[in-house]
């Protein structure tokens, strides 16, 4: 399970969402991975879980948390990446330009 933030916004995004991580960690119930390639542009926040899926008798459980999972993360992370202030800066010696939305 992650979040995904392309390069275009992760550099805006992902120190915004730090903000909010205790608070995240608590609704989801686990610790997440916050950008664990540092190095990449692109940046994700992941909850990594074991599943063995030759066990399909597993199958079931497996389902059933995945659903709660993404339940989870659509209630921390939906409202908090609608209010994500990501508006463009204005170089300077543009300043008659309006960022583009």
């Amino acid at each position: 399970m992650r979040v995904y933030l392309g390069e275009k916004v992760a550099e805006a995004a992902l120190p915004q969402l730090l903000a909010h991580r205790s608070a995240v960690e608590a609704e989801i119930g686990h610790k997440l991975q916050w950008n664990p390639n540092p190095e990449n542009d692109d940046k994700i926040i992941s909850l990594f879980r074991e599943a063995d899926l030759y066990e399909r008798e597993k199958w079931p459980e497996y389902i059933d948390r995945l659903v709660n999972e993404v339940d989870k993360f659509r209630k921390a992370f939906g409202p908090r990446v609608r209010n994500l202030n990501l508006a463009q800066e204005i170089e300077v010696g543009q300043a008659d330009a309006q960022p583009s939305v």
